[in-house]
């Protein structure tokens, strides 16, 4: 059963949107910003119901795309929106 998915983006990543955002753009770490950005955006998710189906190569592009300005915020959460289900 798939669920609205503006209900991840304006519920569940609403809460979790600054956190990933600005692991991935502000680079906090000396390495591995991208990942750990990524890896707490689908934690969280995981974490309140829900289930990141997105494959990896897409995953990299997206993340690599976010980091380095050829996508905007919005567009990176419709993107994990759109690839989220909430778990049964």
């Amino acid at each position: 059963m798939a669920s609205s998915p503006g209900a991840v983006r304006h519920g569940v990543a609403g809460y979790n949107f600054y956190s990933y955002m600005g692991l991935i753009k502000n680079h906090p770490f000396v390495d591995g910003n991208k990942r750990i950005g990524f890896a707490v955006a689908a934690l969280f998710l995981q974490l309140n119901g829900w289930r990141l189906e997105a494959g990896q190569a897409d995953a990299v592009v997206q993340t690599l795309g976010l980091a380095a300005g050829a996508i905007d915020e919005v567009k990176y959460a419709t993107w994990l929106t759109a690839n989220s289900r909430q778990r049964l």
